[in-house]
């Protein structure tokens, strides 16, 4: 059973990568907030599908890509 749990965890991102992945993103972002950032493409700096890191996305951040590029362009 041992055995069984080490391979489960090593399978399963952790809550940590996908922080360190969300980090990234918000970093590109910020450095592009003055282009247009399709899903598409910003998803690609994941290397994530866009239907996955959207979900990733937002259940971290609380919004989704869309309204934090948003919530940034007001704030700028």
């Amino acid at each position: 059973m041992k055995n069984f749990d080490i391979l489960y965890l090593k399978e399963v991102p952790s809550l940590y990568n996908h922080e360190i992945i969300i980090k990234k993103i918000i970093l590109y972002v910020e450095e592009n907030l003055h282009e247009p950032l399709p899903l598409e493409n910003i998803a690609a700096q994941s290397n994530f599908s866009k239907y996955h890191f959207h979900r990733i996305f937002q259940s971290t951040i609380g919004m989704t890509v869309t309204e934090y590029i948003r919530l940034r362009e007001i704030l700028q």
